[in-house]
């Protein structure tokens, strides 16, 4: 009887996170690691831990850069590694997952774009038969748009994944109280607290930097992470969040309060008041229009009912 050959081991297991990414989250992915990885994965690293020496010049931000030039260099790499979103809130049975995977097989969850897979699980013997060296040759030459759109034909499609991809900030644990993997993610925090990879004063950080609600505290504390320990002003607190990743960075505010930006505002304001006027001015010569045509109408009609019972 034929059986396809189990992945042994990995090198490595990467979590591309980025600057939005908070320690806290990242103590849980730790904690996780050391429950559910140890027997099948060598070591961890984060992309903020390691960001590439160099990146091309592909006119795109330095972060987003730097995930498709990992996911790159993972895939041409010898060595078996595990590449995956840290926008995850993993679950139980990892290495049985994984162990069930051929170690003759690349797989990615989005394997017809490249910079969209969240996951990318690469056996060293599968890329040594697909030849990946020969498939993206002198890839630094390639624009970013030609390596994001990459099909990568022969990576096949990962089955269903034992955890929930959360990147939508409405679908993360540590911004929205209401997600469904909250009391997943409570439950990891907790374990990561036992750990000693996270306390209150990393929570804490995370909470002054706009990185996650502040409710965590209340839902540790209480040990509950139903919902129920929160009361309604403190949900409606939670859904009113602004997070890190809307905030003005340093450079953009310096240029919003350079005298020519003011400048400009006030131009663009004086115009805007100008557009508002005329607007007004024409609705209200359109009601005037209106009101003429309808009391000549009435006219109109009063001198027909009025014809109507002379005769």
């Amino acid at each position: 009887m034929n059986t396809k050959p189990r992945i042994s081991r990995f090198h490595k297991l990467i979590f591309l996170d980025d600057p939005y990414t908070p320690e806290t989250h990242r103590s849980v992915l730790r904690a996780w690691y050391r429950e559910e990885c140890g027997n099948i994965v060598d070591n961890l690293e984060f992309l903020s831990e390691r960001m590439p020496s160099e990146l091309p010049d592909w006119g795109v931000k330095g972060e987003v850069a730097a995930l498709l030039r990992v996911k790159v260099d993972s895939i041409l790499s010898p060595n078996s590694l595990i590449v995956m979103t840290a926008n995850l809130v993993p679950g139980e049975g990892f290495s049985h997952w994984v162990e069930e995977l051929s170690s003759n097989t690349l797989y990615s969850d989005r394997p017809e774009r490249l910079v969209e897979s969240n996951v990318l699980i690469l056996p060293s013997a599968a890329k040594t038969a697909l030849n990946f060296g020969a498939v993206l040759p002198d890839w630094t030459s390639k624009s970013y748009d030609e390596l994001a759109s990459w099909k990568g034909e022969g990576i096949a499609t990962l089955p269903t994944i034992p955890f929930s991809i959360v990147n939508s900030f409405t679908l993360r644990p540590w911004i929205q109280g209401g997600a469904p993997s909250v009391p997943t993610w409570g439950g990891l925090v907790e374990k990561a607290i036992r750990l000693g990879l996270c306390d209150n004063e990393c929570i804490r950080r995370d909470i002054e930097r706009g990185l996650i609600r502040q409710s965590v505290f209340i839902q540790l504390k209480r040990g509950d992470w139903t919902g129920k320990a929160l009361s309604p002003h403190m949900v409606l607190f939670d859904s009113l969040m602004k997070t890190a990743f809307f905030a003005v960075p340093p450079e953009s505010l310096s240029r919003l309060r350079s005298s020519q930006f003011l400048r400009r505002m006030r131009v663009t304001r004086k115009h805007q008041a100008q557009y508002v006027r005329n607007t007004l001015n024409q609705k209200v010569g359109l009601v005037k229009r209106l009101e003429r045509f309808c009391y000549r109408s009435i006219e109109n009609m009063s001198f027909l009912l009025l014809e109507r019972t002379r005769t």
